[in-house]
């Protein structure tokens, strides 16, 4: 079954690798480059994963996480931040999401294995 992933993250370099490498494994990939776009699409279409950069400029992830808590959507919440800090990932942990680091060479390999598990 195709998966529907929605990719979030202000940098088009990391965004156009990232997306790419997800497409090459058979997924349905939409992007968004901010949170107010990201939320925008969340409204429009079901997806069954979104992965998100924490760190957007004025915004960040978790805002994105809070609304889909709040809202009861059952997507599968991944935060990819090179920003190791335990209380981050404290908190992206309380509210169901799932923390991930961007510089980890093995990056697309477990985002495959968490997208495969939903």
């Amino acid at each position: 079954m195709l998966k529907t992933i929605l990719l979030v993250d202000d940098s088009k370099i990391f965004l156009g690798t990232l997306s790419y490498a997800l497409k090459y494994k058979f997924l349905n990939v939409i992007t968004a480059s901010n949170v107010e776009e990201a939320i925008n699409n969340i409204k429009k279409i079901k997806f069954d994963v979104i992965i998100s950069d924490y760190d957007m400029g004025c915004d960040n992830g978790l805002t994105i996480l809070k609304f889909l808590k709040n809202n009861n959507y059952n997507s599968k919440f991944i935060l990819l931040t090179g920003n190791s800090s335990i209380e981050l990932k404290e908190n992206t942990e309380k509210l169901n999401g799932i923390f991930l680091d961007k510089g980890d060479l093995n990056l697309v390999k477990f985002l495959q294995l968490e997208i495969n598990n939903c």
